[in-house]
């Protein structure tokens, strides 16, 4: 999706905000090489082990010279020859310790269960593309991105569900979803496009698509949105001074 809109938009410097379920190390490797930023927080799969008293991933430190891992006891992971290929192709090489070293491991109790012979550590093909990513995720710029990306596209999700009524869809099958969600996304759009430019401009454009000449009324429609947008600014100022007049004369 971020190569398509990147070859339609014709944009150079691209940056994708997505959420979470967007999050895929294999994509996002994809968009690095394609140079697209991404800015897609990462699941903590690790929350779960750690309230469970348990060691995460993160607690096992990477040695690039040995190809191997270092527990918390400073105990080496070795690489096994076993080799996971999960179903979108990605490869995931596993570590492990002897069961000799874990079963006499004074942190056994939080690295492993008791039924468990050995510690195991899985490494995906695109760990350093996944190291990278989480530390570009911790950045100033990556959060206020992700911030502003919630008030930009959460929103309409409100909109059509308390607005339009709409709360789930009434039809099943990825193609009737697909259309009736595109009925949705066209509706919102729709009246969006009336609020930002009003029924004048909206006639405009209308007359200029059907004539094949959009290009004619861009400029006009820029304008108009710049200058709403500096009357809502102007708007949002004298409330605040209206607001902080009526708490002074409270008080």
């Amino acid at each position: 999706m971020a190569m398509k809109t990147k070859e339609i938009t014709k944009n150079e410097n691209m940056c994708i905000v997505g959420d979470t379920g967007y999050y895929s190390a294999k994509e996002i490797e994809k968009c690095y090489q394609a140079d697209i930023d991404i800015v897609v927080p990462a699941p903590n799969k690790e929350r779960q082990q750690h309230n469970k008293g348990y060691f995460g991933h993160s607690d096992f430190i990477y040695d690039e010279r040995e190809d191997a891992y270092i527990c918390p006891n400073q105990q080496k992971l070795t690489k096994s020859n076993s080799v996971i290929t999960k179903e979108n192709g990605t490869k995931t090489y596993l570590y492990r310790a002897g069961s000799k070293t874990c079963n006499s491991c004074i942190l056994r109790d939080k690295c492993i269960p008791s039924h468990t012979a050995y510690k195991r550590v899985s490494r995906s093909e695109y760990s350093d593309t996944v190291f990278k990513h989480k530390k570009n995720m911790n950045t100033s710029h990556a959060k206020k991105l992700i911030k502003k990306r919630g008030s930009i596209v959460e929103h309409p999700f409100g909109t059509l569900k308390q607005t339009l009524g709409w709360s789930h869809f009434l039809v099943r099958g990825t193609e009737k979803v697909s259309g009736e969600n595109a009925l949705l996304m066209f509706t919102y759009n729709f009246r969006r496009l009336l609020n930002l430019i009003g029924i004048t401009l909206f006639r405009k454009l209308m007359i200029a698509i059907k004539e094949g000449n959009i290009e004619k009324i861009k400029d006009e429609i820029a304008a108009y949105i710049a200058y709403f947008r500096l009357y809502l600014e102007k708007y949002s100022i004298l409330m605040k001074f209206y607001l902080y007049g009526l708490t002074i004369s409270r008080n």
